[in-house]
């Protein structure tokens, strides 16, 4: 077999066969989010923290049929990205399969959900007055 002939089958054959020209479905993933400014009712977020002109405070959670799970922390007590329309969260354990995305604006006494729809990995989804890219 020629150089030319082995080049071509190289080309046509590893993207098939799981090579560098494929995506491997990674078990993490990073996830970027950008809230709108306003809520759903076209209202700020935070009216109920008292600082109505603040932004979001982000937190995630992936939901999967083995269950949910929520960032940064557990119980979601704690913003990734206080007072911001945007936030990325890194190394995100993501399941084999599509899953939920709920992205929620963290406060003091009740957190507010920004949206809640299902998604996967390597795709943009409009999640409520959110837009979450995961890659």
């Amino acid at each position: 077999m020629n150089r030319l002939t082995l080049a071509l089958l190289s080309v046509c054959l590893l993207p098939a066969c799981g090579g560098s020209g494929g995506k491997e479905r990674p078990t993490e993933a990073t996830f970027k989010v950008t809230v709108s400014p306003t809520d759903a009712k076209g209202g700020k977020w935070d009216r109920m923290g008292g600082d109505s002109s603040a932004p979001p405070d982000i937190g995630i959670c992936v939901i999967a049929r083995t269950g949910k799970a929520c960032y940064p922390d557990t119980n979601l007590l704690r913003s990734q990205c206080p007072d911001s329309l945007t936030c990325t969260f890194t190394g995100i354990p993501i399941p084999a399969e599509e899953f939920t995305v709920q992205v929620v604006d963290v406060d003091a006494i009740n957190n507010e959900e920004v949206g809640q729809g299902t998604c996967d990995w390597d795709d943009t989804c409009t999640i409520g007055e959110s837009k979450v890219t995961i890659e």
